[in-house]
């Protein structure tokens, strides 16, 4: 990367610094050890309809595009300027605060996208801003990077929620999904709004809005770069499409740790090892997050230290795994052993060793650390759940040894999370910060643990104290994302603390 470019990326916006706050004393280093045991060929050309409003553009040509489905050109009637004219919203505002919380694990837009439009426009009250936007899918995703990064509207009811704004976007997203060539930017738009649906408790939504998302990604022919040692820097558009394919990846396996779609087929086939993970990520040196590019195949050493993204994306992998392990065994007509999977388990306990030394507090990882311990309870709950009520199980009872080690393994889960929460509750106050910069998948592996803690009262010595300290999470993850209010649903139906 060179010395230009890498300014004016360090100079992009920055999340912002943490406090160096240390885990719970159970992630003692002897404590933690002893629970741990090609060149890159395009024969497609994604479309960009810009690079930034007032930048040149570096987007690729149009793959064969048909001349019937144009670019919409973000005319004075646009739905999408429209409502950015017509809504009392700090829009720009949404940009900043994107960069500085939800990019840093979602990393599918560039930084200097909305650069140059941010400073020659944050400090008016006006806006005349909008007259330079470039295209219809430009103003849409300034629409949808406010709808992930706004939480005003959780303090109100869920119709509220999804109000205006979001039926809004929707209503522009199929509009432009059905009347234009694909281009990364509505892609971009798709994603975002899935996230939203997600992270607020509609995963089926979500799961149909990444669908479509999906299926112009395939009609664009977007696909990930690959890696070999000589590869030069890649175009900005490349890099961006990399990050999108990943974007869309991870977000298939956040989605499919919602029990409404866990069983609906996942969107799309795992990476090769010879793929590069996303290269633009932001990297942790302990105090703050600086920006962080480097190349590097999905097969690289869990050792290496990496970006957040590129963390996430890790993990979205072994997860995957998980997810496509679980889909397997529904098909099965015997329980097999838990060591068919201990590949995976090893790869988990490996990458999750090694975010743990990468940094000094769960928030650099949230979501990476959701993905795996998720991992292990998807892996290792059909070797516990038939205990619980129906010991008849049609695939069988797993052997002693297979529920020895399923227990063990979900029981670290447990207790990993348990001390997450603790860390959480105990240094909110401090770091407000960490709310703003949660992701959606630390609700779901939330109440996993705490379905667990419930399936087996001996779970560990603090069953109910983790069990009350992930509730008291929860509470607080609810102000951030919707879908902890339906955790929290959940988790009293388990019917744990009732006495």
């Amino acid at each position: 990367m060179s010395d230009e470019r890498a300014s004016a990326e360090a100079s992009a916006f920055q999340p912002p610094t943490s406090g160096s706050s240390s885990l719970s004393p159970r992630f003692a280093e002897e404590d933690q050890h002893t629970r741990l045991q090609s060149p890159c060929s395009y024969d497609y050309s994604v479309r960009s309809s810009h690079s930034s409003p007032t930048s040149d553009n570096y987007s690729a040509s149009t793959k064969a595009s048909p001349s019937e489905l144009p670019s919409v050109k973000a005319d004075d009637d646009s739905q999408s300027r429209t409502m950015l004219r017509s809504f009392n919203v700090n829009w720009l505002q949404s940009l900043v605060q994107y960069f500085s919380t939800v990019h840093s694990w979602f990393s599918i837009i560039r930084p200097d996208t909305f650069k140059v439009l941010i400073e020659r426009h944050s400090d008016s009250n006006d806006q005349d801003w909008t007259n330079s936007l470039g295209s219809e899918e430009y103003a849409l995703l300034i629409i949808c990077i406010h709808l992930v990064t706004d939480t005003t509207a959780l303090t109100r009811s869920e119709e509220d929620l999804f109000g205006p704004i979001y039926r809004g976007a929707k209503r522009a997203f199929a509009s432009l999904t059905c009347l234009s060539t694909p281009t990364v930017e509505l892609m971009q738009c798709g994603a975002l709004i899935s996230l939203f649906e997600f992270g607020n408790g509609r995963a089926t939504f979500a799961y149909r809005t990444l669908g479509e998302t999906v299926t112009m990604a395939h009609v664009a022919s977007l696909q990930k770069c690959k890696y070999y040692t000589q590869r030069a820097a890649l175009l900005p558009a490349e890099e961006e499409s990399t990050s999108l394919w990943w974007g869309m990846f991870i977000l298939d396996q956040y989605i499919h740790m919602d029990s409404a779609a866990r069983d609906l087929p996942l969107l799309l086939d795992k990476p090769n090892d010879d793929d590069l993970l996303p290269t633009y990520s932001v990297l942790w040196d302990g105090s703050r997050y600086l920006p962080f590019n480097k190349m590097l195949p999905v097969s690289v050493d869990v050792s290496e230290h990496l970006g957040t993204f590129q963390r996430s994306a890790q993990a979205a992998t072994l997860l995957h795994a998980a997810h496509l392990w679980n889909s397997a065994l529904r098909s099965a007509t015997k329980l097999p052993s838990v060591a068919e999977f201990a590949h995976i388990d090893r790869n988990i306990r490996s990458a999750l060793e090694a975010m743990l030394s990468q940094c000094d507090g769960w928030e650099v990882f949230c979501d990476g650390f959701a993905m795996l311990m998720s991992s292990f309870f998807i892996l290792y709950r059909p070797y516990l759940h038939y205990s619980r009520a129906n010991p008849q199980e049609p695939l069988g009872s797993p052997t002693d040894e297979d529920m020895t080690q399923s227990f063990a393994a979900t029981r670290f889960a447990v207790r990993f999370i348990h001390d997450l929460a603790i860390n959480f509750n105990n240094h909110l106050d401090k770091h407000q910060e960490w709310l703003a910069n949660l992701a959606p998948p630390a609700t779901i592996s939330c109440f996993l643990a705490a379905d667990h803690i419930a399936l087996f009262e001996n779970m560990h010595e603090d069953s109910k104290a983790g069990f009350l300290e992930i509730q008291k999470s929860l509470e607080t993850f609810s102000k951030r994302w919707r879908i902890g209010e339906n955790m929290l649903l959940a988790m009293k139906k388990l019917d744990y603390m009732s006495e």
